[in-house]
């Protein structure tokens, strides 16, 4: 019986630390990659399908029910390419091994053979997909429990494994020729901006467009899709605004706000900006991955908070968090159904928390408003560090304690990690008062980004912004904070 392994991957080495979506959970014509995988392998009679999951999991859980496959836990996120084949050694026998970045216009499975093989396109060169024979799973099994491989972090370690060594693993090369449709989104991405971009560029950077060297694609999605590029020796980023972003964005308030934050030194990086969502900006070297473990990190991070709420200077635009959750709600009821009434004992709580806190009289502040560790970027040279607060897209008027919240929401953090973050946010131990108010925006914070979560779903997106624990956070600090307020 023939069964189908998709290895996930995250895409570049810097991607898990800034939070970009798995590249097999993004889109090509409007259909998520690794979905079409699974669907090909189907239609070609393969049900025994398994997913092996390191980064992001959580963004994988939804196929088990969706397609009836299983996922395979690697723990060792540090360790894919041939350790991800490891994870898998058990049962390798007559299985299709396939990255969950491959995308094939062409069903790849539905020719069935006995014999091992690599795939080859003559039009793109080697692609990432491998068949395992009983008789080679055998060999390959022997050396994967050895322990003598090295492992790193990309499928392309496994399929030039099998090449090297094909001889000895009984494997054949089978070609391939791809059809015209059968792009990778980055080729696509890439033509786009030849035809519809370099005008801006050469018009902010006061240069010709056979200055423009080195394109490279960052990010691609229906949000926001960027790129980096150089110009006379320095490199830039260019932002290009999705379809999807429309609903959420409100590009007006992003430029005050972006100027606001070059004033007070937090980002100076961004070069050009504009209403429909175009920016250009610097591009900043020797980045290091934020991490809330590292007291300094957290120490800068929370400086550039505190200078922005203790600033007084404000945008134009405020943000009503409780009537942004709803209109998103109802926007991916359009093509979800009811989701808002699956929520409806939620919102009510939420709402009665909300209201108690508009009784403790915190004046708004301008609010980042989108406060998680990939916006905390940090350049370290070795001899200093400097924290950039990025992307000012949601940013408006706000309880202060929104921020926070955010911030908090996002990830899973235990009660004495919240407790030391807010000492640290007030350089001092909090009131009762002040404890209670900003916990309580766990919560509120919590439930607006459920229902973005939702509208990107609802457009064929896969956010990225942690729902689970931003459903979980709503739950525990509604029990947690709802009755402090209730019984004082």
């Amino acid at each position: 019986m023939y069964k189908l392994y998709i290895i996930t991957e995250t895409g570049t080495e810097a991607e898990p630390k800034v939070g970009m979506n798995p590249l097999g959970l993004r889109t090509i014509n409007n259909e998520v990659k690794i979905e079409r995988l699974i669907k090909q392998a189907k239609e070609a009679g393969i049900n025994e399908i398994y997913v092996e999951v390191a980064y992001r999991k959580e963004l994988y859980f939804y196929l088990e029910e969706k397609y009836d496959i299983e996922l395979v836990d690697n723990q060792r996120r540090d360790l894919r390419g041939m350790y991800s084949l490891y994870c898998i050694s058990k049962n390798l026998s007559d299985a299709y091994v396939v990255s969950s970045n491959e995308y094939f216009e062409n069903n790849p499975f539905i020719e069935k053979r006995k014999i091992s093989y690599y795939v080859n396109d003559e039009n793109t060169g080697f692609r990432d997909l491998i068949f395992i024979s009983d008789y080679s799973s055998k060999l390959l099994k022997n050396i994967l429990e050895s322990g003598n491989i090295n492992s790193g972090i990309y499928f392309n370690e496994i399929r030039d494994y099998v090449i090297k060594h094909a001889i000895n693993l009984n494997f054949t090369e089978k070609i391939i020729k791809s059809n015209d449709n059968d792009y990778l989104e980055n080729n696509f991405f890439l033509e786009e901006i030849n035809k519809n971009t370099y005008r801006k560029i050469e018009e902010v950077l006061n240069c010709k467009a056979e200055d423009i060297k080195n394109v490279q694609l960052v990010t691609a999605g229906n949000s926001n899709s960027s790129f980096s590029f150089e110009v006379r020796g320095n490199k830039y980023i260019y932002r290009q605004p999705g379809l999807s972003s429309r609903a959420v964005v409100d590009r007006k308030s992003e430029i005050i706000s972006q100027k606001i934050a070059e004033k007070l030194g937090l980002d100076d990086t961004a070069l050009y900006i504009d209403e429909t969502g175009i920016k250009i900006s610097k591009f900043v070297e020797n980045i290091v991955p934020f991490e809330y473990k590292n007291k300094e990190h957290r120490r800068l991070m929370f400086e550039k908070l505190r200078t922005l709420h203790d600033s007084g200077l404000k945008n134009k635009y405020d943000f009503d968090v409780l009537a942004e959750a709803d209109r998103l709600f109802t926007l991916a009821a359009e093509k979800r159904g009811d989701i808002l009434g699956r929520f409806d004992e939620v919102r009510n709580q939420v709402h009665k928390l909300f209201e108690y806190t508009q009784k403790d009289n915190y004046e708004t502040v301008l609010s980042h408003s989108d406060m998680h560790a990939g916006n905390f970027m940090i350049s370290d040279d070795g001899e200093n560090k400097r924290l950039y607060l990025i992307d000012w897209e949601f940013s408006k008027n706000s309880d202060p304690a929104y921020d926070f919240g955010c911030m908090v929401s996002y990830e899973d953090f235990t009660e004495s990690q919240v407790n030391t973050l807010l000492w640290e946010y007030f350089n001092r131990k909090p009131t009762a008062k002040e404890e209670r108010h900003f916990k309580a925006y766990i919560a509120i914070s919590g439930w607006y980004f459920m229902a973005w979560c939702q509208y990107k779903e609802s457009q064929g997106e896969v956010p990225w912004f942690n729902m689970v624990n931003r459903y979980h956070n709503v739950k525990k600090y509604l029990s947690k904070i709802l009755p402090l307020y209730e019984n004082a």
